[in-house]
């Protein structure tokens, strides 16, 4: 067969020369029974390519660690495989390295990489704090108003304030801070946000250029999640730092001086006389007295110093020695603003004065005005975990048991594996393979835990103290004898028990310890059930609410039935029932089911495909040989023969 491999560089697409009896093997699988958790990827075995001048040319002499900007092998470059100009597989190819003999590059190293490590390459080392654009996406005004809204009436917002304490030990009908009375009322501040995931999902397709299909991204169990923002034990308001507008002016601008307002910026040029002292005086007003509001200085484009003030006051702030020759290059002041509150107006003051006199007299005014700085929009970034965004991708996918491929360079579908598979053709594939060949058993385990993270929240260890187990995580165990260790599904994010007060409709959070300190959690996944009418009245923000948008594991019935993010079976702590459709059930059972039917077997065979069967066939496709039906664990390709080593497992499911 004639294989041909592309490389992209700098857009531009490069044909590389290949040796004419060397093999290049690829080995492709999506979901393997040896290791459910994970989600695996197009991978080649290494292969060589001839150092010849085309490829020199494409590798950029790279052997040559004296040239600048030469190929970077740091990175992983789009590539495309095709057999007989037939498009086989896309990826990323990487140089591994050079070999050298009596004094001359001989070939090069590659490895060829399937489109999944592409989108793994994409996010790097990234963290979730550096989707900057979210907050563009979702704007929230962070004030009184807004944030009760957010809590207590029915709404589609992207941003809500759960009913989570890092505070107090709520209490209802009772206690210290019995949130049933105004004098306990929950102030709006107490409350950390929380963010669709979905809109999570949108800011890392607009970062990275990228997108996202599939049925499920619309489906209620994932629309309705929400990521707890929460990186600090107690939620602190802090703006974006933003440009003062210096556009708008009041005032009269005295004739005899040059100052420009332009670009945001204030110049000003050479004076001479004894006029060299400049002062700025920056005024800022809002509604609580502990904001803090800082004042950056930029002069001539570098930051100078960073002023701060509480509370409404004033800022004066005074340069000296600006006195320069006509023919000098202007100093140059421009300003940014950053609180921890809300600005509701400010002003700026901009002041020339002639210090040769004991009192020197103020001979330039003018007020800026700043009425429309808008430092109370909700950076919902700062307040997101601590997480790489490839741990966070991965552990969604995990959790839905959800599978990644691509087939369109930067679109990836994402489905559950069982609507994967019932995407799949069905192809007749015996008189591609041999019969003969190795069958096993599937690789049974006794025992499967499907966990999350510990939380310390004082409700969660109070149930593990009473339980001897985490809430929410499974322990299942399958009829079967085997010798074989447990295996353990563990998602990196923490589930977070609720409680619901006695004889009330209130249902709510702690992010206490069982010492009543606050603690900063794992990352938490969360639910939004929907808004409840509450038979008792609950105090927020100083005043009587009879509603509020309940949070936790459970979501509103979707066809009839219930879902929860719960692995295993637990009595809903909102809906004081048992919730049965768990992510186990949901989204695991099917798939094991199918691996420990008495009936189910391993078969590893051989075969040799032409070129349409392996430009079509699918890792979903279920395939059958003579009367029997296997889904695909793992398939390898030897490009230039169209030799196939297939893994297959029998196939039970309904069609």
């Amino acid at each position: 067969m004639q294989v041909a491999i592309y490389i992209y560089k700098d857009d531009v697409r490069y044909r590389l020369e290949l040796f004419q009896d060397e093999n290049i093997s690829i080995t492709s699988s999506i979901q393997n029974v040896n290791d459910i958790s994970k989600v695996f990827t197009d991978y080649s075995q290494s292969f060589t390519v001839p150092a010849t001048p085309n490829n020199n040319k494409i590798f950029a002499h790279w052997y040559e660690n004296s040239i600048d900007d030469g190929f970077n092998a740091n990175k992983r470059y789009d590539a495309e495989i095709e057999i007989n100009h037939t498009p086989f597989r896309k990826g990323r190819i990487e140089l591994k390295s050079a070999n050298r003999d009596k004094g001359n590059i001989t070939h090069y190293s590659l490895v060829f990489y399937g489109s999944l490590k592409s989108l793994t390459d994409k996010f790097g080392e990234d963290k979730l704090i550096n989707l900057t654009n979210l907050n563009d996406l979702i704007p929230f005004t962070y004030n009184a108003t807004n944030v009760v809204n957010s809590v207590v009436n029915s709404n589609t917002l992207d941003i809500a304030f759960p009913l989570i304490s890092s505070e107090k030990s709520w209490q209802y009908g009772g206690g210290v801070d019995d949130v049933s009375t105004s004098g306990s009322s929950i102030d709006y501040t107490e409350l950390f946000p929380a963010v669709r995931v979905r809109k999570i999902f949108e800011a890392i397709e607009d970062k990275y250029g990228i997108s996202f299909v599939g049925n499920f991204l619309t489906d209620k169990r994932f629309t309705e999640l929400f990521l707890y923002a929460k990186n600090s034990e107690a939620f602190t308001f802090n703006s974006n730092i933003l440009d003062l507008d210096l556009t708008s002016t009041t005032g009269t601008i005295a004739p005899n001086f040059d100052v420009d307002l332009i670009n945001n910026s204030v110049q000003f040029f050479g004076y001479g006389g004894n006029i060299n002292r400049v002062e700025f005086d920056f005024s800022v007003t809002t509604s609580l007295p502990d904001t803090i509001s800082k004042l950056h200085i930029y002069e001539n484009g570098v930051l100078n110093r960073i002023v701060e003030t509480t509370g409404t006051n004033k800022i004066s702030i005074i340069y000296y020695d600006l006195s320069t020759p006509e023919t000098q290059t202007p100093t140059t002041f421009t300003f940014k603003l950053e609180s921890n509150g809300v600005v509701t107006a400010s002003s700026f003051g901009i002041y020339v004065i002639e210090d040769d006199t004991p009192n020197p007299d103020l001979i330039y005014d003018a007020t800026v005005n700043t009425s429309g700085l808008a430092s109370s929009i909700l950076p919902i970034v700062s307040l997101l975990p601590d997480m790489k965004i490839t741990d966070f991708f991965s552990g969604i996918l995990k959790m839905f048991n959800l599978t990644a491929y691509s087939e369109n360079e930067n679109v990836y579908n994402i489905e559950p594996l069982e609507d994967w598979y019932n995407a799949g053709k069905i192809r007749d594939i015996t008189k591609y393979v041999n019969l003969d060949g190795e069958i096993t058993r599937a690789p049974f385990y006794k025992v499967m835990n499907f966990q999350y993270e510990k939380s310390e929240s004082l409700i969660n260890r109070a149930f593990a103290d009473t339980f001897q187990r985490e809430f929410g995580d499974l322990k299942y165990t399958f009829d079967v004898e085997s010798d074989g260790d447990e295996y353990t599904i563990k998602l990196p994010f923490e589930n977070l028990m609720h409680q619901k007060f006695s004889g009330t409709k209130l249902h709510v959070g702690y992010c206490l310890k069982l010492d009543l300190k606050p603690y900063v959690p794992k990352p938490i996944l969360l639910y939004k059930y929907g808004n409840i009418s509450t038979d008792v009245n609950f105090y927020l923000e100083g005043s009587a609410r009879t509603s509020y948008n309940a949070f936790g594991q459970d979501i509103e019935k979707i066809t009839d039935e219930f879902h929860t993010l719960n692995w295993g079976l637990e009595n809903s702590t909102l809906l004081n029932g048992v919730v049965e459709n768990t992510l186990f059930s949901d989204y695991y059972l099917s798939y094991l089911s199918n691996i420990y039917n008495r009936k189910s077997r391993i078969i590893k065979i051989e075969g040799v495909a032409d070129t349409y069967l392996m430009s079509v066939l699918k890792l979903n496709d279920r395939v059958v040989i003579r009367d029997k039906r296997y889904v695909i664990n793992n398939i390898q390709t030897e490009l230039n023969t169209g030799k196939i080593n297939l893994e297959l497992l029998t196939d039970f499911r309904e069609i």
